[in-house]
């Protein structure tokens, strides 16, 4: 079988794609940053059977009101070849006029088959007491699982409420504060960003605006220093680097220098310290620290084999 056609509804940022034809050979997706291409492959890969929707996958401008059992996800049109025809006549469905075959996934993980002669046909639903039992249990085995599921949706009133109040603690300088009473800091805006990307909602912010924020903390060396302190810092380096990550903004930093300012930081026994050792003062590794110097050189692309096993080795001893 042979992807024809798609068609993506009320998936994180996208409402309802239309249908989208594809070409045997290549199909190329053109856009702008954050216009919803990698929420479209992504929802190519739910169509599988080990894939369970949750609702953070629920487009955020889906009417909350609609029994959510039978919000249509995914639709995917496939021709069939000869082979396919043989293979559901065994299954004791007579398809031989049929040339396509439409699949639809919903919200609450069922499917919806149905045969047509062409891809702009409506086709002819399968009953799922057509199948034989035992092709059935093989089929539909994991699927009987998606029944036993418990979801529970946002409020959309409420969350644009969350949304509000977290776009009224950025400051006008870039950067966003626990609350009105502190200035901002990276880790707040770290946790801003974060929520706002999880709400799809980073349209809401003056992203040049934070990305000058989150510089301004930037040492000559390549990490972050916290604002207290003033002092280079992981966590401060991984505050600053998800954020930029999450803007699109990695190519704003020097990785080598940024890369070598978290290696400065590894002990000899593979882990992390909050920050760097002086002659005299060895600082002891800390899982946090390590995590937080794992998801910096994963983003920055310097997580080397001989990282990773200075760093597992690590991890095993603790």
């Amino acid at each position: 079988m042979r992807i024809k056609k798609c068609k993506i509804q009320n998936f994180k940022s996208i409402i309802d794609s239309g249908e989208i034809n594809l070409d045997e050979k290549i199909t190329a997706f053109i856009g702008k940053n954050e216009q919803g291409k990698t929420n479209f492959l992504k929802s190519l890969t739910t169509i599988n059977k080990t894939y369970s929707y949750n609702a953070d996958d629920l487009c955020y401008k889906t009417d909350p009101h609609v029994h959510n059992q039978d919000i249509p996800i995914i639709t995917l049109w496939f021709s069939l070849n000869e082979d396919d025809k043989k293979y559901f006549k065994n299954l004791n469905i007579n398809n031989s006029d049929y040339d396509i075959m439409r699949i639809c996934k919903s919200f609450n993980n069922l499917y919806s088959i149905y045969f047509a002669d062409s891809l702009l046909s409506v086709g002819v639903p399968i009953d799922d007491g057509v199948w034989p039992r035992e092709e059935k249990e093989k089929l539909y085995v994991d699927i009987k699982n998606f029944l036993k599921y418990n979801v529970r949706l946002i409020n959309r009133k409420n969350e644009e409420s969350h949304i509000k109040y977290i776009v009224s603690l950025g400051s006008d300088a870039g950067g966003f504060s626990n609350d009105t009473s502190h200035p901002p800091a990276l880790s707040s805006t770290y946790y801003a960003i974060e929520t706002l990307k999880l709400m799809n909602s980073l349209d809401r912010i003056d992203k040049d605006k934070e990305i000058k924020y989150i510089l301004s903390n930037e040492t000559n060396e390549g990490g972050f220093k916290t604002e207290q302190s003033q002092v280079v810092t992981l966590e401060s380096t991984f505050f600053a680097v998800m954020c930029l990550e999450d803007l699109y903004s990695l190519d704003k930093l020097d990785k080598i220098k940024s890369i070598n300012n978290t290696l400065s930081m590894q002990n000899e026994d593979g882990g992390f310290a909050h920050k760097a050792k002086k002659e005299s003062n060895v600082i002891d590794s800390r899982i946090d620290n390590t995590f937080f110097a794992v998801k910096i050189l994963k983003s920055l692309c310097g997580l080397e084999d001989l990282i990773k096993e200075s760093i597992i080795k690590f991890l095993v001893c603790v």
